[in-house]
């Protein structure tokens, strides 16, 4: 499979998120729902576990990078001094002197290598490129809840974020352990079990506030400020599973692990609160004397990516560290 191939099939399987979103869009604007429930129906319609439109099974089986290692390397290996069942004569040693005859020519080592390759490593590639465009997607939706939320705004409601966030991330682990524990279960699984339903998803509730007009109401901010008390316990749920079965000595050290990152989390607020200052202090205003609008958008992917970047150094979610991007950039005179 050659290059265009891959390219041609690759903006394919685009145009069919595309459209299937677009006219699931359409749909859900006509039945007054967020369009953001659409996207996620669209999605599950055309995957690989309903209509199957963007998978490549029907092309080529796809097979793990372990599996064509394996197969390369057997090549290699006949091909390089293996034995193999007739070996070809040499025509010069023929007898009697007959001419040799339909003589072929001598075979690459690499050439079944490059059958093998490249189909199935670029069916590889067209999965990996697909799943990175929808982490990609989910960025920049929480670079947008970053931009348009206003930090002021967070200090007037601290007490839902930190109050209300632990009541809620709290209660509803309690309650599912203790049906857990009256039906006989484990309360461990009732404990990782209950830590998952108490997260909520970010995305979706605040664009149906947004579709809605409720994001800047009170109740709205108040549910915000909830949904990134949750954002942050991601990370410390994370390190709570390998808790739950851990020993004495492994739990010690983890709680250390969870000390280190709070540190962590601390200094990563903190630089994310100094080039906010840097931005709006000098930044925006060289940007504003620019008055050009894709240096502005150069400039915001650049920081997008790199708090991303700098939130993965630091042992936190690249996805927080897009929340954290939009946070720098909000409350700005070029936020719109």
């Amino acid at each position: 499979m050659n290059e265009s191939t891959l390219i041609t099939q690759l903006m394919v399987k685009l145009l069919i998120i595309l459209v299937a979103g677009y006219l699931a869009g359409i749909v859900c604007k006509r039945v007054r729902l967020p369009m953001v429930i659409g996207y996620l129906l669209a999605g599950a319609i055309v995957g690989q576990n309903f209509l199957g439109l963007l998978s490549t099974k029907s092309e080529t089986e796809p097979v793990s990078l372990g599996v064509i290692v394996q197969e390369t390397e057997s090549v290699l290996g006949k091909t390089a001094g293996e034995p193999t069942e007739k070996p070809v004569e040499n025509p010069a040693e023929k007898p009697s002197g007959e001419p040799a005859v339909n003589a072929e020519p001598p075979v690459s080592p690499h050439a079944e290598i490059a059958e093998i390759v490249p189909t199935e490593h670029g069916v590889i590639i067209q999965d990996k490129i697909i799943d990175e465009f929808a982490h990609l997607g989910a960025f920049l939706l929480l670079f947008s809840i970053g931009i348009n939320f206003s930090p002021s705004e967070l200090l007037k409601i601290w007490r839902f974020f930190l109050i209300g966030g632990m009541i809620q991330m709290l209660s509803i682990p309690l309650v599912i352990c203790i049906v857990f524990l009256i039906a006989g279960y484990d309360v461990k699984v009732g404990l990782l079990l209950g830590s998952a339903a108490a997260l909520s998803s970010t995305v979706l509730v605040f664009k149906s506030l947004e579709e809605c007009g409720q994001a800047a109401s009170p109740h709205g901010l108040r549910a915000v400020a909830i949904l990134l008390f949750q954002d942050v316990a991601v990370v410390p749920l994370l390190l709570l599973v390998p808790l739950l079965g851990a020993v004495e000595a492994d739990a010690s050290r983890m709680s250390t692990t969870i000390l280190l990152l709070l540190a962590k989390s601390i200094v990563f607020v903190s630089f994310v609160l100094l080039v906010r200052y840097i931005f709006s202090r000098w930044i925006i205003r060289v940007m504003t004397d620019l008055k050009s609008v894709e240096l502005m958008v150069l400039l915001t992917i650049a920081l997008m990516i790199g708090v991303s970047v700098v939130a993965v150094q630091f042992e936190l979610s690249a996805a927080l560290g897009a929340l954290a991007a939009g946070v720098i950039l909000s409350e700005n005179r070029l936020t719109h």
